[in-house]
């Protein structure tokens, strides 16, 4: 069960991995969604100070998550740029860091809150239905890892909505846009210069949407669709918040 714990990619053989759309993918899936359920229950029990600390230990949790992945694998040999914390939804450590430490009423904390909810939760649940990661077993060092941070990176901006700490609508669809229009351009320079696949700009996940983008339009092709996938999601959720939401 654990022969291949602290393995990485390359020493994985095939066929040990848990596997996508598996058995063992929506057992973990259905695992996850009751934690959250328990922990956004217990939150939204709780009084203004315990939030407050609830959302700082989450925070701080996803950044130590990531030191200790990145030291671990540093420790073993394995640590690479490749395993740097550059994906789109890895960004939920520094917003979630900055929302947590600011002032609850605070304007830029609103606006981190937005994106965080409407662009960076959506990135992380998608990374859990589709993960990259699923050549590796459930019992290894990355895998478990990797479920349990996207867990909490989809946990703290649910707190946020139930904290109530932005107030999300169509009007603000620009947030989420601005902020990926900005990171973007970075990330995809990193990604060729470091010969990386950061937000999944170079070349789409096996299995996910974006491959049949790939197969059916070409390149660049896909990346237009991918774009438009990542409007259509940022415009859903906040029309169904608008529309949920008193």
């Amino acid at each position: 069960m654990f022969d291949y714990f602290f393995c990485v990619e390359d020493e994985i053989p095939d066929g040990t991995g848990f596997g996508l759309f598996s058995i063992e993918h929506f057992c973990v899936l259905a695992l996850i969604a009751a934690v959250i359920v328990l922990l956004c229950y217990f939150f939204s029990r709780s009084d203004e100070g315990r939030r407050a600390l609830i959302l700082k230990v989450i925070a701080i949790m996803l950044a130590a998550m990531e030191i200790v992945k990145i030291s671990t694998l540093a420790a073993l040999g394995h640590m690479s740029v490749g395993y740097l914390p550059l994906h789109f939804c890895s960004f939920a450590i520094y917003t979630d860091l900055i929302i947590a430490f600011l002032p609850r009423q605070n304007k830029f904390s609103a606006f981190l809150s937005e994106v965080d909810f409407v662009a960076l939760m959506p990135g992380a649940l998608s990374a859990l239905i589709t993960p990259d990661w699923y050549f590796y077993p459930l019992m290894n060092f990355m895998s478990i890892h990797s479920f349990v941070w996207h867990m909490l990176a989809i946990t703290f901006p649910i707190m946020l909505l139930i904290d109530r700490r932005f107030t999300p609508g169509l009007r603000h669809i620009w947030m989420p846009i601005l902020y990926i229009a900005v990171i973007t351009p970075f990330i995809a320079l990193f990604d060729v210069i470091f010969k990386c696949n950061y937000f999944f700009i170079i070349w789409p996940v096996s299995g996910s949407i974006l491959e049949t983008y790939y197969y059916a339009l070409g390149t660049p092709g896909w990346r237009f669709a991918y774009a438009a996938t990542v409007f259509a999601v940022i415009l859903t959720i906040s029309g169904l918040i608008e529309l949920c939401l008193p």
